[in-house]
């Protein structure tokens, strides 16, 4: 996870530029990926929304927080979906796993 954490630390490079911003997200988005499919995320967020709103007397009892919860599960499910389409639209390619995992 620490690896995963200097891929976006912006605080060694105070001006980056967009290329670099652009490159290090894509990075994190491939390494994603690489190591995991869009399915297995997607059951994980389930199972996560599913264990949360099934524990007894949790924050998610009330209905404000459950309401919360759906609300980030959903778009975590679109911000997953989206990061998919940007690998399926070829970034894998321009950033390939050398690239990724070498300082």
């Amino acid at each position: 996870m620490e690896a995963l954490g200097q891929l976006i630390d912006f605080k060694k490079e105070p001006n980056p530029t967009n290329e670099i911003i652009t490159k290090k997200c894509l990075d994190v988005i491939h390494r994603f990926f690489v190591t995991q499919s869009i399915k297995n995320a997607r059951r994980i967020l389930w199972v996560w929304l599913t264990a949360a709103m099934t524990k007894p007397k949790s924050i998610y009892s009330d209905h404000a927080e459950r309401s919360n919860l759906l609300w980030n599960y959903q778009n975590s499910l679109y911000l997953l979906e989206a990061a998919n389409r940007l690998m399926k639209l070829g970034m894998k390619e321009k950033y390939s796993p050398n690239i990724l995992f070498t300082k």
